[in-house]
């Protein structure tokens, strides 16, 4: 199986070398955990080394994503300007739908599936969201047409979802579904510091070691230690 990097550092070193390609990534945290960041950072990497990329915006406008990603050093205006780095504009009213609002599930299956795959790496941020707005079985649907065109094509999917918010039998189907699930949490230890947690909970065609791995996030984004004792 050809492993994908994702180019942070110390996480590539810790999963065995990299995720393995053509995966539909699952991240679960809460608000704050770092999986935006993580999200970002490794698609901004991908671009960096001239792969493309669909970034599918409800949570957020793609203006302040792209502001976001500046505070941390990633400037992706210039992928926007040459076609590299592609939003599809998804976010408005969260609540009651009007008729006047753009379909999110018909962009997502007319321009995020047809677009990902192969050289293309892409995210939805959130699938949360997608959920609360169009209920769990309707989204349900579409997450194995993108797992199937991610096994077909190639290049790694991220799903950014917040559990906290979900029936904890929903969780488990998409974590039973998707090829890789990673947990982000935070620990509060002595003296009111907080400690980062990603932890691997499954991963499909590829190399599996459950563990825990321990982050910093840093002006320059997430950063992982490859040898870390967790207190």
């Amino acid at each position: 199986m050809r492993l994908q990097r994702t180019w942070i550092e110390g996480f590539d070193e810790q999963v065995g070398g990299g995720l393995p390609d053509g995966s539909l990534v699952l991240l679960l945290g809460e608000v704050g955990s770092g999986i935006c960041l993580f999200a970002r950072q490794i698609l901004y990497n991908h671009a960096m080394r001239g792969g493309g990329v669909i970034y599918f915006a409800l949570d957020w406008p793609p203006r302040e994503v792209v502001e976001e990603m500046t505070v941390y050093g990633m400037d992706v205006t210039r992928f926007l300007q040459d076609g590299r780095w592609v939003f599809i504009d998804a976010h408005g009213p969260k609540r009651g739908k009007p008729a006047a609002a753009s379909d999110a599930l018909d962009s997502l299956r007319e321009e995020y599936v047809q677009g990902i795959g192969g050289a293309v790496w892409s995210a939805i941020e959130s699938l949360s969201q997608l959920i609360f707005m169009y209920g769990f079985r309707n989204v349900l649907d579409h997450i194995e047409t993108i797992q199937f065109a991610a096994r077909e094509k190639g290049g790694l999917h991220f799903l950014l979802t917040n559990p906290s918010i979900h029936d904890p039998k929903e969780v488990a189907l998409l974590e039973h579904l998707v090829d890789i699930v990673l947990h982000f949490s935070q620990r509060e230890i002595r003296g009111g510091d907080i400690l980062n947690l990603i932890r691997v909970k499954k991963v499909k065609r590829g190399l599996f070691i459950p563990k825990i791995i321990p982050f910093e996030i840093t002006p320059h984004g997430i950063s992982v230690e490859t040898a870390v004792r967790i207190p």
